[in-house]
């Protein structure tokens, strides 16, 4: 055939033994296509270092922590107990993460595998929590926290601190965030071609991508998802344009109406407005990405030109920003405590459990946490705050709870 086929078409013809010999050998089918050096029809996802992975959220994981030198491995077989305990044949961990307390068994959590069988893929979620409720050394990270290296960071840090990237490959590895990384080669090419197809022979605008403004008229197809990806994985349009060697060129004629935009859209994305964005940019212990940092320092200064600055922006947006966003000392600390004492964890853990649904806040409590974490980062970090309170963040996964609002 000239390739190798996948593990269903042999089931389909006759030849399941080679199928079944493969697995109950402790090897995947995509073991076999290393072996054979064929990766022809394979879905599998090459991060940086090689590496080949079931989903583009695993590479994300993969190319996060080959940046800031972590080691880490393929997920291997769940223990003998799993099968006995969740009655199926086997399950295999995602990845293995080196911490300094050894290794860290993680799963990267969908909502549905390859887009259905969503029942049948909630019972195998829980059969695995449950397995592992007593595993102080397991993670589970919702997939689309894998794209995002602030999220990552963010959801990390209790395992592996806090580590700037400094492992780039690729010239554009220091300006695209690491888990984009295995997903930007594609898009650039996209975004390369269809720049040829311009007049002028760069890279269009937003508007242009999504038949907007004066652009709605315009011939051709809409390019929503495209122009998505563009901001998310490539840092916005600016962004792509320095990429392709256009950075000289204009990319966004300003308003009122399009600086208020970007403004509450850079609120949404970061859960900081670029104006806080760039005052936490000082803080070493926080990691900032280079490019959003860069576009918090446009939108500033856009947002004072053409709509009164940050102030009237927040106002007009209902963005709420804590009267007492630089706390003293005392109260951070007092603040800690009791949300320790409340929760039993960490609020980083309380913060992440919530998004991934595993702990239910209410919206005060939640955006209470938040201005906490923003703080001690501005006041050193919460490291010292932990010590200060007598608190050691724990590794073991917690029951999950719900408290206000029930």
């Amino acid at each position: 055939m000239g390739f190798l086929p996948p593990a269903a078409w042999f089931q389909k013809s006759g030849h399941s033994s080679l199928v079944t010999g493969v697995y109950s050998g402790d090897h995947t089918w995509e073991d076999l296509r290393v072996a054979v050096g064929d990766f022809t029809d394979s879905i599998f996802v090459e991060s940086r270092n090689g590496m080949r992975w079931r989903s583009h959220a695993e590479a994300s994981l993969s190319n996060f922590l080959y940046a800031r030198g972590i080691g880490h491995r393929r997920g291997e077989r769940y223990p003998e107990a799993y099968a006995e305990q969740s009655g199926r044949a086997y399950g295999i961990y995602d990845l293995h993460v080196a911490t300094t307390s050894g290794w860290l068994d993680v799963e990267v959590w969908g909502d549905r595998p390859n887009g259905h069988d969503e029942e049948s893929y909630a019972q195998k979620r829980r059969a695995k929590e449950a397995f592992n409720a007593g595993n102080a050394a397991f993670l589970g990270i919702a997939h689309q926290d894998c794209y995002s290296d602030e999220r990552l960071a963010a959801v990390l840090v209790p395992y592996i601190g806090s580590i700037a990237p400094f492992v780039f490959d690729k010239p554009t590895d220091r300006v695209i965030q690491s888990a984009h990384w295995s997903n930007t080669d594609e898009l650039l090419d996209f975004c390369r071609k269809l720049a040829a197809q311009m007049p002028d022979g760069r890279f269009p605008t937003e508007g242009w991508l999504r038949k907007r403004g004066k652009w709605s008229d315009r011939e051709g197809p809409v390019y929503n998802t495209a122009s998505v990806y563009v901001k998310t994985w490539l840092g916005g349009v600016r962004n792509v344009r320095k990429l392709l060697g256009q950075e000289h060129l204009s990319t966004t004629l300003w308003d009122r109406a399009a600086a208020l935009d970007a403004w509450q859209q850079f609120w949404q994305m970061h859960g900081l407005t670029p104006s806080q964005y760039r005052a936490a940019a000082r803080d070493e212990t926080k990691t900032i990405d280079p490019a959003a940092l860069k576009e918090a320092g446009r939108l500033t200064h856009a947002i004072v030109k053409y709509a009164g600055g940050a102030e009237a922006a927040n106002a007009e947006l209902g963005i709420v920003i804590d009267p007492a966003y630089r706390w003293p000392r005392d109260r951070i600390v007092e603040e800690l405590r009791q949300a320790v004492e409340r929760w039993g964890a960490s609020p980083h853990q309380v913060v992440y459990e919530h998004r991934t649904g595993k702990t239910v806040v209410d919206l005060e409590e939640f955006r209470r946490l938040g201005r906490l974490i923003d703080a001690a980062s501005r006041s050193g970090g919460l490291a010292g705050f932990y010590a200060e309170v007598g608190y050691t963040p724990s590794m073991r996964p917690r029951r999950s709870r719900r408290r206000s609002g029930e």
